[in-house]
């Protein structure tokens, strides 16, 4: 009962609010640290062992508790979001970066933070979504912490700027006509609807859309998910934890929208066979190259193949049209000729044979 008291006390609370503001404000001055340290006398920079910030060597240790606290204490939000830094696409992910410094560095129509989150940042930096960030020469925030997703969409904004992946469906280029991407949208769409049904009918319940995409440059197809549903990395996480706690996995599932692009020759090629053929006409052949264009997007995306048999299947039927194999029945064993027997050694043949004389090797060397 005391204890209780004693953790309701006012004074405990005030503590509690001074100890924490005492302690960012301490983590604020070392992040504004300067380094290199330079001799006020000379202006030289002064030689430490240090390779990096004393921050960044800090923040690498001490981020998690960092973040969660963005989160847990609400009073505290907008100071702790100062603190946090991510490598992005600006320095190849070499060297990290505060959300002011990425804000600053905005393009001039940009309104929001862009980030992609993965298992780690070498499968982060070659996302087929980073094709047109990086060829108009976005940043893109790039999130390897499996909390770092999950902190991003439970946050409203940073100084006006709202945090969207750029694994979702509907991302706009505001620096492009957008009457001209609104008329060619159209034209694509009326081109390949044919293309479109097909595609949704033989996907089914795998794909929630599928739709002409104005995000690919050099890819045939992607994988993207809709706005405020799980993307790729974040199915993953979730689905880890439902393992550990013996729970379905299969709840997790995200809305999967398959975007093509209207540009790439598998693309036209496919619409050309599904316009030559009537839809009840279309071959197990053309399927079968429908759907590796999913396994594709789906592996590009992030995703992983949950029908393992069908994907097996599909790829047995390619190899075989690769290697023109008419069937798939086993050749008959190999007909072995049998072996004449080798005749036993005879007495004194153990050891080079009779006329030979056994040399022991634990002689004196100098009786040698």
């Amino acid at each position: 009962m005391f204890l209780l008291l004693f953790q309701e006390s006012k004074i405990i609370k005030v503590i509690n609010k001074k100890v924490t503001r005492k302690a960012i404000e301490m983590i604020r001055t070392l992040a504004r640290t300067e380094w290199p340290a330079v001799d006020e006398d000379t202006g030289e920079p002064l030689e430490d062992d240090l390779t990096e910030h004393p921050y960044i060597t800090w923040y690498e240790k001490f981020h998690p508790a960092l973040k969660r606290g963005v989160l847990e204490d609400p009073a505290n939000q907008k100071r702790l979001l100062k603190l946090l830094r991510y490598k992005t696409t600006k320095f190849g992910g070499t060297e990290y970066r505060s959300l002011e410094e990425i804000a600053a560095d905005m393009k001039d129509w940009q309104d929001d933070f862009y980030f992609i989150a993965g298992a780690d940042l070498e499968e982060v930096q070659k996302s087929v979504f980073l094709q047109k960030f990086n060829a108009k020469g976005i940043e893109v925030m790039l999130l390897t912490d499996p909390f770092d997703e999950y902190l991003l969409q439970n946050l409203s904004d940073f100084e006006g700027h709202r945090f969207t992946s750029i694994t979702q469906d509907g991302i706009k280029f505001e620096d492009e006509d957008q009457d001209l991407v609104k008329r060619r949208s159209k034209a694509y769409n009326t081109k390949f609807k044919p293309l479109v049904k097909y595609l949704k009918k033989l996907y089914g319940d795998a794909v929630s859309r599928v739709t002409i995409s104005e995000r690919l440059v050099e890819d045939p197809a992607v994988m993207s998910n809709a706005a405020y549903a799980h993307s790729a990395n974040m199915e993953r996480v979730l689905k880890a934890q439902a393992h550990q706690h013996g729970q379905n996995p299969d709840q997790y599932q995200s809305h999967k929208i398959f975007e093509i692009n209207p540009r790439h020759p598998f693309v036209a090629s496919l619409l050309a066979l599904v316009d030559e053929l009537e839809e009840d006409e279309v071959d197990k052949t053309t399927d079968d190259a429908a759907w590796m264009l999913h396994d594709l997007a789906l592996l590009n995306s992030g995703y992983t193949i949950s029908d393992i048999e069908s994907y097996s299947n599909r790829m047995t039927r390619v190899i075989q049209n690769v290697l023109s194999v008419e069937s798939l029945d086993l050749e008959e064993e190999l007909d072995v000729p049998v072996e004449e027997e080798v005749p036993p050694l005879e007495d004194g043949d153990e050891f080079g044979g009779a006329g030979e004389e056994f040399v022991d090797m634990d002689m004196d060397r100098e009786e040698l």
